[in-house]
C-alpha cells in the first residue's frame, strides 16, 4: 500500500473509533485536500463528516461492527465500495442516502482522483435503535421496522429537509454543556425518522387501523407519479381520480391512507421540496422557480416556503450554499 494511502486509512480508522467525543482532522497537503469531523452524542451515536479530494486514486479499507447501524449520506461525487461478503458493488450516487446494519465485515471505499467527495455518516448503536423503536412504536411497527428495515439495506434520495437538518446540526455549538447534546440528539432523531419514513413508504402504507387494498394503493401511486412529473400544472383532484380510474371520494381517502397526507398537502409539499432543490442546484431566479413549481404569485410562494423551511427562498439559497456547514 502506498504511504499516502496508508496514512489516509489510518486517519479513517481513527474517525470510527469511540473516542474522543469530538474530533477534527485535516488531510496532509501531500496526500490531498480534505477535512474530517466527528461528533459523538451522549447516547453513543457517531456523526461523521468527510470532505475529500485526492490527486490520485485512493482506496480506504475499514470494517463494520455488528453493534452499529450505518446511514450514509452522499452530498458530493458518486462513490462506490465493495464488501468481502458479496461481489456486488455498491454505488452511492449524488444526493442519495444508504442504510445498512453492521455485519462485522471488511469493506473498501474507492475515491477517484480529482473528484470532490462529501459524505456524512450516522453510526447508530443497534441496541439504542431498538430502544427507540420499542419506545415510540406499536408491536406491528416494531415488527416491520425491526425486521424489514434492518434486514434489507436501503437507498433513498436526499430530501431538502434532510439537507436542512445537516445545516441546522451545527447550531448545537451555540448551547452550553448538556443543552448542546440535547439539541444535537433531537436533530439526529429527526433525521432518522425522516430517513425511515422515506425508506419504508410502501411498508408503512399498509399499517394502522385503515386497510387499503393493493389495487387502490397502486392507483394512488400512479397518481403520485402524475403529480411528481408535472408539478407546475397538476390536474385537479377529480381529474387525477378519473385518470387512475377511481371515484373522487375513494381516491381522496386512499391517497391519505397510503401517503399520510391529503392530495392538496402532498402537492404543496412536493412543490416546495422541488423549489428548495432548484434553489440549491440551479441559477434560476426566484420568480422562475416560482413559476416552475406551479405558483403564480411570488408572495404566495415565499410565504409557503417560509412556513415549511423557516426562512424565505433568498435566505435559504444564501445560507445553504455558503459552504460554512461544519460539525
Amino acid at each position: 500500500m502506498r504511504n499516502s494511502e496508508k496514512e489516509v486509512n489510518e486517519l479513517y480508522a481513527k474517525i470510527f473509533t469511540n473516542t474522543p467525543k469530538r474530533l477534527e482532522i485535516t488531510i496532509p497537503d501531500y496526500i490531498g485536500e480534505g477535512k474530517v469531523y466527528r461528533t459523538v452524542t451522549k447516547r453513543g451515536i457517531i456523526l461523521s463528516t468527510l470532505y475529500f479530494e485526492f490527486p490520485s486514486g485512493i482506496e480506504i479499507r475499514n470494517n463494520t461492527s455488528e453493534d452499529f447501524i450505518y446511514i450514509w449520506f452522499n452530498l458530493g461525487e458518486d462513490i462506490y465500495w465493495d464488501t468481502e461478503s458479496t461481489d456486488r458493488q455498491i454505488i452511492l450516487k449524488h444526493k442519495q442516502a444508504y442504510c445498512t446494519p453492521g455485519a462485522g465485515e471488511n469493506y473498501s471505499l474507492h475515491f477517484e482522483k480529482n473528484k470532490k467527495y462529501h459524505l456524512r455518516c450516522l453510526k447508530i448503536p443497534t441496541n439504542y435503535f431498538y430502544k427507540l423503536i420499542a419506545t415510540y412504536f406499536n408491536w406491528q411497527e416494531i415488527d416491520t421496522y425491526g425486521r424489514d428495515f434492518l434486514r434489507n439495506s436501503s437507498f433513498v434520495s436526499l430530501t431538502p429537509r434532510m439537507e436542512q437538518i445537516f445545516y441546522e446540526l451545527k447550531e448545537y455549538t451555540q448551547f452550553q454543556n448538556g443543552m448542546g447534546y440535547l439539541f444535537l440528539e433531537c436533530k439526529i432523531h429527526e433525521m432518522i425518522s425522516i430517513y425511515m419514513a422515506e425508506a419504508l413508504k410502501m411498508e408503512t402504507s399498509t399499517m394502522g387501523k385503515t386497510k387499503t387494498s393493493q389495487i387502490n394503493a397502486e392507483m394512488v401511486l400512479r397518481a403520485k407519479e402524475i403529480i411528481d412529473n408535472q408539478l407546475a400544472y397538476v390536474p385537479s383532484r377529480s381529474q387525477l381520480a378519473k385518470e387512475v380510474g377511481m371515484s373522487t371520494s375513494l381516491f381522496s381517502k386512499t391517497f391519505t391512507d397510503v401517503l399520510g397526507m391529503s392530495v392538496h398537502a402532498y402537492i404543496i409539499n412536493k412543490r416546495l421540496e422541488k423549489a428548495a432543490s432548484l434553489l440549491l442546484e440551479s441559477e434560476m431566479t426566484i420568480k422562475e422557480i416560482c413559476m416552475e413549481v406551479g405558483y403564480s404569485k411570488s408572495s404566495n410562494f415565499a410565504a409557503a416556503f417560509k412556513r415549511k423551511f423557516g426562512m424565505n427562498p433568498t435566505t435559504y439559497r444564501t445560507q445553504m450554499t455558503d459552504g460554512s456547514i461544519i460539525l
